[in-house]
């Protein structure tokens, strides 16, 4: 049974590292237990309950963006699931590229994410000099 679990959670949290900003809304809500959890941990104010909020968040950097995504690594159990990604995001106003790599933690009941922080350089994202989204 575990083995399942851990399938099942392994998929959820690839399918979503690596296609978040192509999915429907329905899709996306699909992965994620209500009253889910999102940490931006670099910034923990921008944190985010529920897969609506957590959608509107994400979108808000794919209407900015063009993104790729890579799941370097990959690990979990039937109750988590750890991540180390390269997003690599090329804004649209001006052709600048920022490769950013991000390790997620991911909080697992059933197949659907109840928790995710992420974790990487918030600099990286936003030199000094520019404004960051609140």
């Amino acid at each position: 049974m575990a083995a399942d679990a851990r399938e099942k959670n392994l998929q959820a949290v690839r399918r979503l590292c690596e296609q978040w900003p192509w999915m429907n809304r329905e899709d996306y809500r699909a992965l994620f237990a209500e009253g889910s959890v999102y940490v931006n941990v670099p910034k923990p104010e921008l944190r985010r309950i529920g897969p609506d909020e957590t959608w509107e968040a994400l979108k808000d950097v794919h209407t900015r963006t063009n993104l790729t995504l890579e799941v370097l690594s990959i690990q979990g159990d039937d109750t988590s699931v750890l991540t180390e990604r390269l997003e690599r995001f090329e804004r649209k106003a001006d052709g600048r590229v920022i490769d950013l790599y991000v390790m997620g933690a991911f909080d697992m009941k059933d197949g659907k994410i109840t928790g995710w922080r992420d974790y990487f350089e918030w600099g990286q994202l936003f030199p000094p000099e520019e404004t960051s989204p609140q």
